[in-house]
């Protein structure tokens, strides 16, 4: 029975590789970080006090102890942190006059980072493999709650409450299974960018320094909306998969007034110009840069009117309203004209891979790009 159960951790313990392409499997063979085991019976078995959650395979549903959620990380400006390419992906977040940066290739082994930003502690969380980054306020009756990674749910990660022992969806910011299940986190501004374009909007940025006993795993470059899924995913996703995209393509996802829709990043890039829709009652806004692969979805009102919004002329990443001519950044904030210094009120909406979004929300809408009519050709 001993020799059982080691054999079994053993299997979960390569998990952690698996998660990863092959040359960071390769770097960290040499020297991982500390495996901390959890004090848990084998895998196969729920843990204890949890039901096994619809679509969520027991072999797979607990990986506490294989990856190490950061809480209160030390921060470094960012001239220090030189291993990063201008090019990588980061998720950026500002709160109360300061803004700092998750690396990707950081937070795709933590996946969670227990912060405090601006005064106020925030929750960021990042899946791997669905590349879907997000920030919540961790703050609930008054209390800051401190997360962990659970495991998979519907494809994606799920988090860990140990204060209570509740299951939370990272992708939706809801409570699954325990005390406070129906209770949702409030979503923070948190935007997927390149460090280079983080670094010139925000040059006052700070982020996580890497000198943890982790940094031998954060040598592997993320690609959002890669070709890959691990071998353990599909078990969660059985009767999951929606064929209208292909299981990778990256969209923008939107919840507004409970109503989920998905903006293929391959359509926002071919609108005409900006896509402006009404969700419900909401007039949104999605802004899209394609160089950076940057999305972001707003609520249009200000100041009791609604903005029409259209590229900037020759100038990426920046977008003007009509009616005033004033121009705004993909953060939703006015840079310049009449409006300057007002903000948009961010709406739910994260990056995502096709398979994650549609397997958590299965009635999500799909915008299509409208079709080009070319003019006949003169006779």
């Amino acid at each position: 029975m001993g020799r059982e159960i080691i054999t079994r951790w053993g299997k979960i313990g390569g998990l952690t590789l698996l998660l990863f392409p092959a040359p960071l499997r390769a770097q960290t063979a040499a020297s991982p970080p500390p495996f901390v085991a959890p004090a848990l019976p084998p895998p196969e078995a729920a843990p204890p006090g949890f039901r096994p959650i619809p679509g969520l395979t027991d072999q797979y549903g607990d990986f506490r102890g294989m990856f190490q959620a950061l809480t209160d990380p030390k921060v470094v400006p960012a001239s220090a942190l030189t291993e990063l390419g201008d090019d990588e992906e980061v998720l950026g977040l500002s709160l109360g006059g300061q803004s700092r940066a998750y690396p990707a290739r950081f937070i795709a082994w933590h996946h969670i980072v227990n912060d405090t930003l601006g005064g106020r502690p925030v929750l960021v969380t990042y899946c791997s493999v669905c590349n879907t980054g997000i920030a919540y306020d961790p703050v609930i009756g008054g209390k800051r709650r401190l997360f962990q990674v659970f495991g998979l749910y519907r494809g994606v990660m799920a988090m860990y409450d140990p204060s209570n022992d509740t299951i939370w969806s990272h992708i939706a910011g809801e409570a699954l299974l325990g005390p406070d299940k129906g209770k949702t986190l409030a979503a923070l501004p948190v935007v997927n960018t390149t460090w280079g374009e983080w670094k010139r909007l925000h040059p006052q940025t700070t982020t996580p320094d890497w000198q943890t006993p982790y940094r031998e795993y954060y040598g592997a470059r993320v690609v959002s909306g890669r070709d890959y899924l691990p071998p353990m995913f599909p078990a969660t996703l059985r009767g999951l998969r929606d064929s209208r995209l292909a299981p990778n393509d990256l969209v923008l996802a939107v919840r507004v007034e409970g109503r989920p829709r998905a903006y293929p990043f391959a359509a926002l890039a071919a609108a005409p110009d900006v896509v402006q829709e009404t969700l419900g009652g909401t007039p949104v806004v999605a802004l899209y840069v394609p160089e950076t692969k940057t999305a972001a979805a707003y609520d249009c009102r200000l100041d009791g009117k609604t903005l029409e919004f259209t590229r900037a002329p020759g100038k990426s990443g920046l977008f003007d309203d009509r009616g005033t001519g004033s121009r705004w950044t993909v953060e939703g904030e006015c840079v310049a004209g009449p409006l300057r210094g007002k903000h948009l009120t961010r709406v739910f909406s994260l990056q995502a891979e096709w398979y994650g979004w549609s397997a958590y929300f299965p009635q999500t809408t799909l915008y299509a790009a409208p079709a080009v009519t070319k003019p006949a050709p003169a006779l």
